[in-house]
């Protein structure tokens, strides 16, 4: 594991190193409800701490694209196949 020389602590979330936090910063994480912190064994020192998932926002479908989106490739008797075109919309 990689640690600065100031003593700061790794702060890692998944993968992904996030930062190398101080003592107060240390203090703040500690206290939201998805940091988990890690201990050596033997001596108790704080080896990092890692941020889990925190609500279940990872859920969403963000790429499904547009329902109602007004143009498409697909092929029809006007459009030939790979050209985009715009939809018909209906006057109203």
């Amino acid at each position: 594991m990689i640690r600065p020389r100031d003593g700061r602590i790794p702060v890692r979330a998944g993968p992904r190193l996030i930062e190398f936090a101080g003592p107060e910063r240390v203090r703040r994480l500690l206290q939201a409800p998805n940091a988990r912190l890690v201990r050596k064994h033997k001596t108790k020192e704080i080896v990092c701490i890692v941020l889990e998932p925190y609500g279940d926002d990872f859920r969403v479908h963000e790429h499904n694209g547009n329902p109602q989106r007004l143009r498409h490739n697909h092929e029809t008797p006007e459009n030939p196949n790979r050209v985009w075109t715009f939809k018909k919309l209906e006057p109203v």
